[in-house]
């Protein structure tokens, strides 16, 4: 008698086993049934492949292949960034070349000019004086 009532209660779940001991109680639910928790629902057929799935090293080799997978696509993220970065570092040092000419250009230009106002104003006072002077002499 207990029998028919543990039988019953043991086939309301499907229990999925992992290889690190690890249990996990999937309850059945029969159609039009309200699920006790939110969740995903998954076929009485799919328990059994991932049952299968998660025992021996099956998963293990999944999580490798995974890994490996993960870590190719890093490396290849690594060296676009890598590139990516080069190409704006060596335009950097372009553009700090370029700005470090153009500032002694910019310099240069000041000087030039503050030579070209000091000589006119020195022209310009000569010119004057000398007009000055020969207007005076009566020119």
């Amino acid at each position: 008698m207990i029998y028919n009532l543990i039988l019953p209660l043991y086939l309301l779940t499907a229990p999925l086993s992992l290889d690190d001991g690890h249990k996990i109680d999937a309850p059945l639910l029969k159609i039009g049934q309200v699920a006790p928790s939110s969740g995903f629902l998954i076929k009485i057929g799919d328990i059994a492949d991932i049952q299968a799935t998660l025992t021996g090293n099956s998963c293990m080799v999944r999580v490798a292949e995974i890994k490996d997978r993960f870590t190719i696509e890093v490396g290849q993220v690594v060296k676009r960034c890598d590139t990516r970065l080069k190409s704006i570092q060596l335009k950097l040092d372009e553009s700090q070349i370029l700005n470090k000419r153009l500032k002694q250009e910019l310099e240069d230009e000041k000087d030039f000019t503050q030579k070209v106002i000091l000589g006119a104003s020195i022209g310009g006072a000569v010119i004057t004086t000398s007009l000055i002077y020969l207007m005076s002499k009566g020119f």
